[in-house]
This record gives C-alpha cells, sequence and structure tokens, in this order.
C-alpha cells in the first residue's frame, strides 16, 4: 500500500487555497496537480505549489498518477469533472453540495456504479 496518494484539485476559486494547504500539509499526501478551464489560472495556481497545471481532467489523472481528486468547481460544474476523474481511475472528493440537480447526482452517482460493477 502506498504511503502517500497522489492528489490533485478542480477549480481554482475562492476555497481552493484552503484545500490546497490541507493537501500540502497532510503526511499521506503528496500535492501534485491543479486543474481548471482556463490555462493560465491553472498554470498561475500551479506556480504558487510547485506543481502542475491542466486543464483536462482525465489528462491530469493519468498523466500524474493520480490517486484522489477534490472537485472545487462551483457546485453546478461538479458532474463533469468528477465523473471524468471517476473514469481516468481517482477516487473523488466533492465539495457540498454534491451537485446542483438531481439528475448530475444521479449522473455521478451511476459512474460510481459502473466502477464497482467493472471487473478487476
Amino acid at each position: 500500500m502506498k504511503t502517500r496518494l497522489r492528489t490533485a484539485i478542480v477549480g481554482v476559486g475562492k476555497v481552493t487555497d484552503i484545500h490546497a494547504a490541507a493537501l500540502s500539509r497532510l503526511a499521506e499526501s503528496q500535492f501534485t496537480a491543479v486543474c481548471s478551464s482556463k490555462r493560465e489560472k491553472a498554470d498561475a495556481f500551479a506556480g504558487k505549489y510547485k506543481i502542475k497545471g491542466y486543464t483536462d481532467v482525465a489528462e491530469m489523472v493519468q498523466s500524474e498518477a493520480i490517486d484522489v481528486v477534490v472537485i472545487c468547481t462551483p457546485h453546478p460544474f461538479h458532474k463533469e469533472p468528477a465523473v471524468a476523474a471517476m473514469e481516468a481511475g481517482a477516487h473523488v472528493l466533492v465539495e457540498k453540495p454534491f451537485a446542483s440537480s438531481l439528475e448530475d447526482c444521479d449522473a455521478m452517482l451511476q459512474q460510481l456504479k459502473n466502477l464497482k460493477d467493472r471487473p478487476v
């Protein structure tokens, strides 16, 4: 078992620094990458923490071998990065609220179910 999980954040907004500081200090976390829909925001935030910036969630998870992704986007935008991170093989932590609609919640939960049903 790994002693440190490779962690990343999706979304560069008001709360991202709080999550980044926590992930940087946790002994079990190797804070590795950040993803934003805007390249300049991803790179600026990444520079503050000396990590890599991305604009594509799946590419970030695969390129950096990310174990855990923290979703810090505004809640109407939780579904797409959560599903993309799960599909790419990462565990996902979503800030509250889970999503802004029942349909988005269902889609995220369905993706989790699909992964559980997948043969190992």
